[in-house]
């Protein structure tokens, strides 16, 4: 079953052709207003790391490609805490 699941998110064009869920570009739009920056690739990252580029430049354009920071480990990057 793994190796299925795996076969699937590593093939040639899963990402670039995921659904961008409803609401997606205004939050983020609202996020980046609002002084936030938002995007974990997988390990085996072949296709990974460039369609999740090519899918951020068709679904919001070049102002977040060139805000995009690929990164496996998150808990590695420095960030802001919003209040909750």
């Amino acid at each position: 079953m793994r190796s299925r699941a795996e076969s699937i998110y590593h093939a040639r064009g899963f990402y670039e052709n995921l659904p961008v869920v409803d609401g997606a570009v205004a939050a983020l739009n609202e996020m980046l207003q609002q002084g936030h920056d938002v995007t974990s690739p997988l390990t085996v990252f072949r296709n990974c790391v460039l369609e999740k580029y090519e899918w951020i430049q068709k679904y919001f354009g070049s102002e977040f490609t060139e805000r995009t920071i690929v990164c496996k480990d998150k808990t590695t990057v420095l960030g802001e805490l919003a209040d909750r």
